[in-house]
């Protein structure tokens, strides 16, 4: 059951705030498909190598400590992405994508180890039915929330240093 507590969180964390970024990409910051696209890409790398890694950890370290290694960078990337503005360049947002997936993938795998070395080889199939819900579910609903609470841009702090005219047209951008 903790297991499933634990998906359901990092699910809902990570692929909210990975659904907002696109649009944020895209519209408030004037990038078009293919930069923002090369932009998120780190993510999907630092994902890939860390379940290779960890698939390979797997036997020789106890899943809890590759478990929460994977938290812990994804607390750091979440602590990133929340000094994100509209004007800021490109390797802050690589990084912290960098790191987000590397999080998640290092959480992912011992995770799924762990729910399914002690299942009866019966119940597997309908076990990863459940699983891919419990995953899919949080991202989703968090997505549609901050989708349907005030503009996106009001929630991104424009730094000090930004001219009267970004911020107008911030403001502009938003109806705000």
């Amino acid at each position: 059951m903790s297991a499933t507590g634990l998906t359901l969180i990092v699910f809902g964390i990570g692929y909210s705030s990975q659904a907002l970024l696109a649009p944020m990409l895209q519209q408030l910051m004037n990038y078009d498909t293919m930069e923002a696209g090369m932009i998120l890409m780190p993510r999907g790398i630092g994902t890939t190598l860390a379940i290779l890694i960890s698939g390979r950890l797997v036997n020789r370290i106890d899943p809890r400590i590759t478990v929460a290694g994977g938290l812990m960078i994804l607390v750091f990337a979440q602590l990133l992405m929340s000094h994100f503005a509209l004007v800021m360049g490109r390797q802050e947002m690589i990084i912290a994508g960098f790191l987000q997936g590397t999080g998640n993938g290092l959480v992912v795998m011992p995770l799924t180890m762990i729910v399914f070395v002690t299942l009866a080889p019966h119940l597997r199939t309908d076990a990863a039915a459940v699983t891919s819900l419990i995953r899919i579910s949080p991202g989703r609903s968090a997505s549609r929330s901050a989708a349907l609470s005030p503009p996106a841009a009001c929630r991104w702090r424009m730094p000090r240093s930004a001219s009267t005219s970004q911020r107008n047209q911030c403001r502009c951008s938003t109806g705000g």
